[in-house]
């Protein structure tokens, strides 16, 4: 039991060491994509799609097709495509109510 409860110790220092590398790769970030910049504005992610149709539909239909575009304070890299699970996370826009209607008969 002891034996177990040392190597425990010992190996947690690194799980925790490596899940930021672990979570980093699941997100989908790629350390290559370069800055979006206003130099970079209008332009796609990755840079071959800039170029050939091609790459940029095989991106697209991957979900990998970004383009760069100005915020309110930063410039993003944002995704042109939203996958069916994503629409149900987005919130309804609030519905008006109508005045309530009154007869001057």
């Amino acid at each position: 039991m002891n034996r177990l409860l040392s190597e425990l110790f010992l190996r947690l220092p690194l799980a925790f060491a490596l899940l930021p590398g672990v979570a980093f790769t699941w997100n989908g970030i790629t350390p290559d994509k370069s800055a979006c910049s206003e130099k970079t504005m209008g332009q796609f992610w990755p840079v071959e799609a800039n170029t050939s149709r091609t790459a940029a539909r095989e991106a697209e239909q991957r979900g990998e097709l970004y383009i760069c575009t100005k915020g309110v304070w930063k410039y993003t890299w944002q995704p042109l495509t939203v996958h069916v699970s994503e629409l149900a996370r987005k919130p309804k826009a609030p519905r008006v109510a109508e005045p309530a209607r009154t007869s001057h008969n």
